[in-house]
């Protein structure tokens, strides 16, 4: 058999300050494989300022949520036991790559056996039922900053960071998120929540060497039937230092809301100049964004100076009456004018002249576009703990996303001073 492997003539061959370049570009999955290449690339990945480097190039990946759908799987597929992916579309490439996958009741251990012996109950004694950890709905995304995930399974919430796979789980105190965003006085990861039965209660979970939980104060605009969508629904926008959300349902007019991350207070902003509802609000590249979707018509609104906020139309472009007719969800998800458009079992992308370049879907999945956007982190975080839990791990259980996952593992990390083997 021919032996492919490259000669050390055809590696020299690139210079050694665009290696570093190239590398960082890498998503993270690819930059693992690279440290096998030599030793100057295992020097470089390793390197305390390449996690750095890597995330300033690692682009903004729209999120899709994939699926298992038993009316479409085959009968040996049955059960199954990869019920839900989330996966990354890199615009340019037109391509989606995997960011996490859960895994069914079945595959983890301690949830049936647990229930075998005794009724599986959460850290405040609430029962759950193990066959509802096989439904979709079990598993929900709340946020997505810094390369973190805020995503929950049942009663249980976690934030993970996918590419070091590095993970805290929070407290249930009864609450719906409605925000996740980093606190730039300290740097740490914030979760803003509403209580579950009391909805005009809002709490602060601060994300430290341990959670922190505080209640805030609430305005009079908002209570038990006039709240704030979950953050799972409709996000809000992260733009300097403060979340804004879509006209919510009680609103009669088209006024933002707006939440001040420093100074923990709610206040209204007036909209864009358009007689249309905003169907995304999305920050790019700094900026506030909506999508405005007309009859025919799909708009990119966009506000350049936070400062002094005005808004104009950055783009405009029409989209076939076929997919109009056919699809509900439209998000513009750059500034390119790279639009993803929701159908029955996939996710069009479609370029600002309305033409269709993808379609996004996966065979007995049904595909959903996330309103969430991913950038990959190799920067490790200090409220996070270290990776490849097992079970039992500290005393509490593994948790249900790292099926498949084993490419992530960066080899250099370790869990209590011991070094996780590498594994290709």
């Amino acid at each position: 058999m021919a032996d492919h492997r490259e000669s050390p003539d055809t590696r020299s061959s690139i210079p050694d300050d665009l290696i570093p370049e190239i590398i960082s570009r890498l998503p993270a999955r690819a930059v693992l494989r690279s440290r096998a290449i030599c030793k100057l690339w295992r020097s470089i990945i390793d390197d305390d300022r390449f996690p750095h480097a890597h995330r300033r190039h690692q682009p903004h990946m729209p999120l899709l949520r994939l699926y298992r759908d038993d009316s479409l799987a085959s009968p040996e597929l049955n059960p199954p036991y990869l019920r839900v992916r989330i996966e990354g579309i890199d615009l340019r490439a037109r391509a989606s790559q995997p960011v996490l996958r859960f895994a069914v009741a079945q595959e983890h251990k301690h949830a049936v056996e647990s229930e075998e012996k005794r009724p599986r109950r959460d850290r405040n004694f609430r029962h759950i039922d193990p066959a509802t950890l096989w439904h979709p709905s079990a598993f929900d995304v709340h946020g997505s900053c810094d390369g973190v995930l805020l995503i929950s399974h049942g009663w249980s919430i976690y934030a993970y960071n996918p590419a070091t796979r590095c993970w805290a789980d929070l407290p249930e105190n009864g609450s719906i998120v409605i925000g996740f965003y980093v606190h730039r006085p300290s740097g740490n990861f914030h979760i803003l929540l509403s209580h579950r039965l009391c909805r005009a209660e809002h709490w602060v979970f601060t994300m430290g060497h341990k959670v922190v939980q505080r209640r805030i104060a609430s305005p009079d605009f908002l209570s038990d039937q006039n709240t704030i969508r979950p953050a799972c629904e409709s996000p809000p926008a992260l733009v300097s230092g403060n979340l804004h959300w879509l006209p919510q349902s009680f609103q009669s007019d088209r006024q933002l809301l707006v939440f001040d991350t420093v100074s923990e207070t709610f206040r209204w902003m007036s909209p864009s100049d358009v007689d249309a509802d905003g169907r995304a609000l999305l920050e790019l590249e700094g900026m506030l964004t909506m999508t405005v979707r007309g009859e025919r018509t799909v708009q990119l609104w966009v506000m350049p100076n936070y400062e002094q906020p005005a808004w104009f139309c950055k783009l405009q472009f029409s989209l076939s009456v076929d997919h109009i007719d056919r699809f509900s969800g439209v998000a513009v998800v750059s500034l390119e004018g790279d639009v993803l458009v929701h159908g029955e079992r996939c996710v069009l992308q479609c370029d600002s002249k309305g033409r269709v370049q993808k379609h996004h879907k996966l065979d007995c999945h049904r595909t959903v576009a996330m309103p969430h956007l991913f950038k990959e982190n190799l920067v490790r975080h200090g409220c996070l703990d270290c990776p490849q839990p097992k079970a039992g791990w500290r005393g509490r259980e593994r948790p249900p996303f790292f099926r498949d996952m084993r490419w992530m593992l960066l080899p250099y990390m370790k869990v209590d001073g011991e070094v996780i083997p590498q594994k290709m």
